[in-house]
């Protein structure tokens, strides 16, 4: 029987997780709140996590961790200085959401080109109104990181007959893209879309990447699509473009605080669509996620080479 010990900080799965765990690795997998963990933090092998920074005091006394896992697609908030200097394996679940977020990001651009929230409001006061609409055919969307996230919106973009063009800081390759650009075209790019889907991961490079000035050089009319995180976007910004008739519409799952206060000025920016940072939450998801768990772990287990490694670890 082994003696690896892996600690799930948070559970995105819920009760099932805990359930698959238990029966596919008995004496293996243990579940604890953030506050629990780092007084016991020299007790694991390994540690499955979120993007959230890992508790304070935590690694400096993980003497035995190998290996810490993002059970989500971003991790840039996980993988700061602390964990990037510690001996441990990082890896996340590149992939497992993709297909779910994409359809998300679609989700609120067309409730907004379609005026899905007004015609709703015209269904319950039982009126018969028609508004004028936009299509997506023959406009232009430009992906923003061009990822797994990023290739997924960029192929349903395609599939509406919309041109695509991506910005990244790889040489990436994505048949639905029309044409790529680096960084230093970023804003030669958003000013010809007619939708720009942001879907980069959150760091310091990308850390405020929209602010006022840069969003101001976006298309007048155009949409805006936030599905990566928090703090890339000036949200006020996009607000006062909105209710300036700049902007046409943004979709936003994702905030700088979250949950998004009360008081916040979005809630009340016209054609926003706001949601829950929300765009995971489906079964699909956690049926991938579970299973990449599942190999995660088996592979851990018999020291064969992990998934989806995103900083590399010390040899044991």
């Amino acid at each position: 029987m082994t003696t690896k010990r892996i600690a799930f900080i948070i559970n995105p799965v819920g009760p099932r997780l805990v359930t698959e765990m238990e029966a596919r690795f008995p004496g293996v997998a243990e579940f604890y709140k953030p506050d629990e963990i780092a007084p016991i933090a020299d007790r694991f092998d390994a540690v499955m996590a979120i993007d959230r920074a890992l508790p304070e005091g935590f690694l400096p006394a993980a003497s035995r961790l190998k290996w810490v896992h993002a059970q989500c697609h971003g991790f840039g908030f996980l993988l700061n200085d602390e964990l990037i200097e510690h001996g441990a394996t990082v890896t996340n679940a590149r992939g497992v959401h993709a297909e779910s977020v994409a359809e998300h990001a679609f989700s609120m651009l067309l409730g907004l080109t379609r005026r899905l929230a007004e015609y709703r409001q015209i269904q319950q006061e039982h009126r018969w109104q028609r508004l004028m609409t936009d299509t997506l055919v023959g406009k232009t969307m430009c992906v923003i990181g061009v990822g797994t996230i990023g290739s997924a919106i960029a192929r349903r973009a395609k599939s509406f007959d919309m041109k695509v063009a991506g910005v990244d800081i790889r040489p990436v390759v994505c048949e639905s893209l029309s044409s790529l650009s680096g960084p230093d075209d970023l804003d030669s790019a958003i000013s010809t879309a007619d939708v720009v889907a942001v879907a980069v991961p959150f760091n310091e490079t990308t850390r405020n990447m929209f602010p006022r000035d840069r969003l101001l050089k976006m298309k007048p009319g155009s949409y805006l699509i936030n599905i990566a995180r928090g703090g890339i976007v000036d949200e006020q910004a996009v607000v006062d473009m909105l209710n300036s008739g700049r902007l046409k519409g943004a979709g936003f799952d994702v905030f700088e605080t979250e949950p998004l206060p009360a008081d916040s000025p979005m809630w009340d920016a016209p054609n926003c669509i706001l949601l829950p940072h929300s765009a995971s939450f489906t079964e699909f998801c956690y049926d991938r996620l579970l299973e990449l768990v599942s190999e995660q772990i088996r592979r851990f287990l018999a020291g064969e080479p992990l998934l989806n490694v995103v900083k590399e670890g010390l040899a044991p």
